[in-house]
């Protein structure tokens, strides 16, 4: 993840998505397995095992790292957000940041997956009554498509609302589209870069690099 601090005092943790092979075991380790919280195992919130994992052990790295305002009794807003594994990462992270310092982050995640049953969705929004979460994808990323069906047979949701964006063009849809500027560069045209695509932005590895490939998995 990286965390840093916006120009006009928003602390933004940002979690990235798969960029090597045990991030892509961490994918495939879903359980479902109960929810921890800081009571103990919730009676009946199930959750996606590897990205509650994953979380637990990044945020022992984030937070003695946290800046002053975002941390217990401080007044700084807080973003969590990620992209693919790094959206259900994000959305764990969310709930680590509540429970131990007692702030409502916003959560924005970019092809993020459906990580916890209806039990789990609850929770989360109890946790964060005040707070958004938002989970934007678009109807060409066909590896959210494709795990669409293994969600819904878990009872796998969302925890917030979903928002329909454009692939190519940083726009928003609702009744009518809202768009910032234009830009962003292309990629070679093959599933992982759809779900890559984002808002006219490339936002995960570039799946033609041989450092993508060569990395060592841990």
């Amino acid at each position: 993840a990286t965390m840093f601090t916006t120009s006009d005092g928003v602390c933004i943790i940002a979690c990235r998505g798969s960029s090597s092979i045990k991030s892509f075991q961490t994918n495939l380790n879903i359980g479902p397995v109960p929810l921890i919280t800081e009571r103990g195992a919730h009676p009946t919130a199930r959750v996606h095992a590897g990205f509650q994992s994953a979380s637990k052990v990044l945020w022992r790295e984030l937070k003695p790292l946290l800046p002053a305002g975002a941390g217990s009794g401080g007044s700084m807003p807080v973003v969590v957000t990620g992209h693919s594994l790094g959206g259900g990462t994000a959305t764990m992270l969310a709930l680590k940041l509540r429970e131990h310092s007692g702030r409502e982050p916003s959560l924005i995640t970019v092809a993020g997956p459906k990580l916890g049953n209806g039990e789990f969705r609850e929770h989360y929004r109890s946790m964060m009554p005040r707070t958004p979460a938002f989970h934007c994808v678009h109807d060409t990323d066909d590896v959210i498509s494709s795990n669409t069906r293994l969600w819904d047979d878990l009872g796998f949701a969302h925890v917030g609302v979903e928002v329909k964006v454009d692939k190519d063009r940083p726009c928003i849809y609702d009744d009518a589209p809202v768009c910032a500027v234009e830009g962003g560069p292309p990629s070679l045209k093959k599933v992982f870069v759809d779900h890559c695509q984002y808002f006219g932005f490339y936002i995960g590895l570039r799946m033609e690099h041989p450092s993508v490939w060569l990395r060592v998995p841990w």
